[in-house]
């Protein structure tokens, strides 16, 4: 890969900011030109001042246009905000997006570059929906999305022109290849009128190589058994993570696992806290590592999901993930060769059960079959390796 190749993010954290920095690490690291362009350094939420348009532009999205009771977030009024491309493109660049809200101008580039060539890396629904990130059941992004259930009714209008805006962009490009890392985002995508018609890739979203660093070896007799499970989210008190029913389901096993440990891991989340649920603030990735090498099982239950970073990361440490029946969370179970599916709280509470009274040397047996198979998919080398036969495919 000779080309120049620019990631585009809005931070170079979370989900998709911090795919986008792995990816274009790794690239760096191979020898090819590769740099990540994001709007600011780290989090919104902690410096809200080191871009205060986009700052109103979150609340304005959050407060005024998002209906109340929604529970995904959406945006509207981010995608009116971009930087300056001009000074990061060449005709030959490959431009590689990934969450673009308030960063990458769809309608500026395609008018002024739709020949560029262009990889976009799906990580929610967003690309292709007239405003929210998941639409919770709604399939109104398969026609118009009139009348939107994630906006309060005024802006309704507001949210059918913003999709017409986002399919007439796509329909200008004429060098583009999509990317979703679970199955079901693709088939999503293959749904919407949006990006009907544009080719598709699933690749697995990489994981930082820390989380491949060496694993603790637990398999030997006489081991006490682990007895902790672990929940993370960025914010504990989100509804869409719905920890609250992590926490159910862990307390209907107290009487049989007195010696049970929940940790929460994020912000927020202090109501749940008790004798043997603890919260933690959230931590770095060799905090997380030491987190999830204490613990036997992940627990991810949201209600909305794509591919989150966590359960290629608690696998690539050994720990089981149990995880909601959602989006493409079950694709990655799959992926690991190991962890369950719920749909519902007691489904979570057996499995959860089942997992605790696993014997010690049975434990120690799985953790090395886990972190066998999160190399094989989810590290930055095999990624680098994928998107570089998509990239090839570019004109």
């Amino acid at each position: 890969m000779h080309k120049a190749i620019r990631h585009f993010s809005f931070s170079p954290s979370g989900g998709a900011g911090g795919v986008a920095h792995i990816l274009s690490a790794e690239q760096s690291a191979a020898g090819c030109d590769s740099a990540l362009i994001t709007r600011i350094s780290s989090n919104l939420r902690n410096r809200p001042l080191s871009a205060p348009l986009h700052t109103l532009a979150a609340a304005t999205d959050e407060y005024i246009l998002k209906k109340p009771g929604f529970a995904a977030p959406i945006s509207v009024a981010r995608d009116a905000l971009s930087i300056d491309l001009g000074e990061h493109l060449t005709p030959s660049t490959i431009v590689h997006l990934h969450g673009i809200n308030g960063t990458v101008s769809l309608e500026w580039l395609s008018h002024h570059n739709p020949h560029q060539p262009i990889v976009w890396t799906l990580h929610d629904m967003n690309p292709f929906t007239g405003a929210c990130h998941y639409s919770l059941g709604c399939s109104g992004f398969q026609k118009q999305c009139t009348d939107c259930p994630a906006v309060r009714g005024l802006w309704h209008s507001t949210v059918t022109k913003a999709l017409a805006r986002k399919t007439a962009s796509l329909a200008r490009f004429t060098n583009l290849r999509l990317v979703a890392p679970s199955t079901w985002l693709a088939d999503q995508a293959l749904q919407a009128p949006a990006t009907q018609g544009i080719p598709i890739t699933v690749i697995p979203n990489p994981i930082r190589d820390t989380f491949f660093d060496q694993v603790p070896d637990k398999d030997h007799e006489g081991a006490e058994r682990p007895t902790t499970v672990v929940a993370v989210a960025q914010n504990l008190d989100d509804p869409v993570k719905d920890i609250a029913t992590v926490v159910s389901a862990f307390r209907s096993l107290a009487s049989s696992n007195p010696r049970a440990t929940l940790l929460l891991v994020g912000r927020g989340g202090h109501r749940f806290a008790s004798e043997n649920i603890h919260v933690i603030a959230p931590v770095d990735s060799q905090g997380l590592c030491r987190i999830l090498d204490s613990a036997q099982a992940l627990v991810v239950a949201s209600v909305a999901e794509n591919a989150p970073l966590v359960i290629a990361e608690a696998g690539a440490r050994g720990c089981v993930p149990v995880v909601r029946a959602v989006g493409g969370m079950p694709e990655m179970v799959s992926l690991l060769g190991d962890g369950s599916v719920f749909s519902n709280e007691e489904e979570l509470a057996t499995h959860l059960g089942q997992l605790l009274a696993t014997s010690p040397s049975a434990q120690g047996k799985r953790r090395k079959a886990l972190t066998s198979k999160a190399h094989e998919s989810f590290s930055a080398r095999a990624s680098a390796a994928a998107y570089a036969k998509v990239y090839g495919d570019l004109e």
